[in-house]
C-alpha cells in the first residue's frame, strides 16, 4: 500500500505517493506540535532542525526588512508545508520567521528523515513533488521580495528559438526571470564538450553571476521562443545589500551551485534546486 502526502504551497496534480515502508519511517521521525495564535513556530536566526506540515490552522512566513520591521512573504494553511528551504540549502539558521495567525497544529519531521525523503538522489514521486513545490514557492517568495523593495520588473526582452542568452565566460551584467518559453542551461567539460545542467521554465531565475562573479559560469540557450524580464546588476546589487533575507538566500544558493557545477563539469548532469 502507499499513503498520500499532501504538499501545499503551489504545484499541480494529485498528491504524491509514498511507499508504506517510507511512510512508517517518516512517521517514526516526526512528532505533532501545537502553537497558540500569536506564537512563533520559529524565528529568523533560529537553528534549522525540522520540516513542518500543517495539519490545522494558519500561519504567515515573514522576513525582516531593512528597517527591522517584519514583512509578509507567504500565507499558509492546512496541507501546506514550510521549513524545507533551510534544509534543502544546508543552512544552519533560519532566514525567515513563521508566525501562527490562528491556533496551529503541525507535524514536525526531523532533519535526518527529511534529507532521506527529499534527497536529490531520490527519484520517488514524493521526493520529486516536494522539491518541485519547494522550488515554486521559493521563486514566488523572491518575487515578493522584489515587489516589497519596489524593484521594477518591467524591462522585458524576447529571444528566438536557438538564441544564446549568455555564454560561459561572458561578462555577467544582468539577472533574468523567465516569463515565457523554455531554456537549457549547460556547462563546459574539461574535454571540450558540454553537459546539460537544467531546463529553465516560466518562473525560473538565471544570471545570479551578476552578483557573485564578473563572468557567467554556464551557457543558457533558448529551446523555444522566450520572453525574459531583465534586472540590471546595479539594481540586483542594491537588493542584495539592503535586504537580509534576499542576500541570505542568494549566498546559500551560490554555495550549492559551486559544488553542483563542479560535478556537472565532470560530466555528472545535476538538477540545480530552487534557482539557476
Amino acid at each position: 500500500e502507499a499513503a498520500p502526502l499532501s504538499g501545499g504551497g503551489g504545484g499541480g496534480g494529485g498528491p504524491a505517493r509514498i511507499s508504506y515502508e517510507r511512510y512508517c519511517k517518516t512517521l517514526a521521525g516526526s512528532f505533532s506540535r501545537t502553537f497558540e495564535k500569536g506564537a512563533y513556530v520559529f524565528k529568523e536566526g533560529d537553528p534549522v532542525d525540522a520540516f513542518f506540515v500543517i495539519t490545522s490552522g494558519a500561519c504567515e512566513v515573514r522576513v525582516a526588512g531593512p528597517d527591522g520591521k517584519e514583512r509578509l512573504i507567504a500565507t499558509l494553511g492546512a496541507g501546506d508545508f514550510f521549513g524545507e528551504t533551510g534544509l534543502l540549502e544546508g543552512r544552519s539558521v533560519r532566514a525567515a520567521s513563521v508566525f501562527a495567525t490562528a491556533p496551529l497544529e503541525v507535524l514536525a519531521i526531523d532533519r535526518k528523515v527529511f534529507n532521506e525523503v527529499a534527497s536529490v538522489h531520490n527519484s520517488s514521486a514524493l521526493s520529486t513533488s516536494m522539491r518541485e513545490r519547494a522550488e515554486a514557492r521559493q521563486r514566488a517568495r523572491l518575487l515578493k521580495v522584489f515587489e516589497n523593495m519596489s524593484v521594477s520588473l518591467s524591462q522585458r526582452r524576447r529571444f528566438g528559438k536557438g538564441a544564446v542568452v549568455y555564454q560561459q565566460g561572458s561578462p555577467a551584467q544582468l539577472f533574468y526571470i523567465v516569463n515565457e518559453g523554455e531554456l537549457e542551461m549547460s556547462v563546459n567539460k574539461p574535454d571540450g564538450g558540454s553537459v546539460r545542467v537544467k531546463t529553465l521554465r516560466p518562473g525560473d531565475h538565471l544570471g545570479y553571476d551578476a552578483i557573485f562573479s564578473e563572468v557567467h559560469d554556464t551557457t543558457v540557450t533558448c529551446l523555444s521562443e522566450v520572453e525574459l524580464t531583465e534586472v540590471t546588476k546595479e539594481v540586483l546589487g542594491d537588493a542584495f545589500s539592503n535586504d537580509r533575507y534576499f542576500s541570505t538566500i542568494f549566498e546559500a544558493r551560490q554555495q550549492l551551485r559551486e559544488g553542483q557545477l563542479a560535478a556537472a563539469s565532470q560530466g555528472e548532469a545535476q538538477i540545480l534546486p530552487m534557482m539557476a
